[in-house]
């Protein structure tokens, strides 16, 4: 995002130091570190005031949050209101579907990551419980959508 839009001023939040020391490497590699800062943060109590950003993004965040709507109205109070939002994340299928689905797509997996991703897809949420938690959260304009067959999420455009 940075490379293709360098007038943004882009902030990572996460709650691992591990992951923060690999995303400044990476933002290092990528000539992009002027552009971006990664800080420590809780997605339920982010460190900045509200209506800051004009866009928030978040990646397979929701299925790791221990209270899911506190982490959306969180992400709708630093969002300004004509802000857009983009949240993804894996979708859990029907416990019929739930095997062939994890070998599928963690086909690609071996021992611990096929472990952690199969914890995964088990604590996300389906379409159905996405729009139900959107629609009891703060977030104004929100739409559920569905990403071929493995992810699911919600977007605000601007």
């Amino acid at each position: 995002l940075a490379l293709k839009l360098p007038q943004l001023e882009i902030v990572g939040i996460d709650l691992s130091e591990a992951m923060l020391a690999k995303a400044r490497n990476a933002a290092a590699a990528a000539g992009v570190e002027g552009q971006v800062r990664f800080e420590l943060g809780d997605a339920r109590r982010l460190p900045f005031p509200d209506h800051h950003f004009d866009l928030v993004m978040c990646n397979s965040l929701l299925h790791h949050a221990a209270d899911p709507l506190a982490t959306l109205n969180e992400l709708a109070r630093v969002t300004r209101p004509r802000g857009a939002l983009l949240l993804r994340d894996l979708r859990r299928p029907s416990a019929l579907a739930f095997p062939l689905h994890v070998a599928w797509f963690g086909r690609h997996y071996q021992g611990l990551m096929k472990q952690l991703f199969t914890d995964s897809v088990r604590a996300a949420y389906t379409l159905r419980e996405l729009a139900d938690l959107l629609a009891k959260s703060k977030i104004v304009g929100g739409k559920v959508f569905r990403r071929g067959q493995s992810h699911i999420g919600i977007e605000r455009r601007s």
